[in-house]
């Protein structure tokens, strides 16, 4: 079943990928007016954007550790997939689908988590690092794959592009009057 949801994954095509990643940012936002203002419910919303978090590491574990085969091999060399990536397409490939995995985290954990932490994108970030971090390590320790310094810098980028709703949301959009007339 992982092999399955792995192979459709990094089978996703490139364009619908950049799509969504330029798509979901400004969806959400809308989503998040629409739900908080019509149903007054910011702990909805909240819910709503921690269950799809948990959802995606679920997911992150299960293409990055239970779906691979054994190999053990590790890359510490940063950017050593870019240079390898000049010639061979299906490593291109690899290296953004690695930055599109973490989005969704990006996207959701910083609408998840508690008013009182101010440095949420912050938080985000460093969250899916190490999340990163350990992926790596389970697949180096259990050999699972190849382990690469440039899969947890992907990583952390894709979550750093996902906080982008985010930070728009708080810079534009969330000015209580600007939300009431523009919802």
């Amino acid at each position: 079943m992982s092999k399955v949801i792995f192979g459709q994954f990094y089978g996703f095509p490139i364009q619908k990928a950049v799509a969504l990643m330029l798509y979901l940012p400004f969806v959400w936002i809308f989503l998040k007016g629409l739900v908080v203002k019509k149903a007054n419910k910011k702990i909805l919303w909240k819910l709503f954007n921690l269950c799809i978090a948990c959802t995606m590491v679920g997911i992150i574990l299960i293409l990055t550790v239970s779906s691979r085969g054994g190999v053990e091999e590790l890359v510490l060399m940063p950017f050593q997939s870019f240079i390898e990536g000049k010639t061979n397409r299906d490593l291109r490939r690899s290296i953004f689908m690695n930055v599109f995995l973490f989005f969704p985290l990006g996207l959701t954990l910083p609408f998840a988590l508690a008013e009182k932490w101010k440095k949420k994108v912050f938080i985000t970030i460093i969250f899916a690092f190490l999340l990163s971090l350990i992926v790596e390590f389970l697949q180096y320790y259990y050999q699972l794959g190849r382990a690469e310094t440039d899969d947890v810098i992907c990583n952390t980028l894709g979550t750093a592009i996902g906080t982008i709703s985010y930070t728009l949301e708080r810079k534009f959009f969330d000015k209580r009057k600007y939300i009431d007339n523009y919802f």
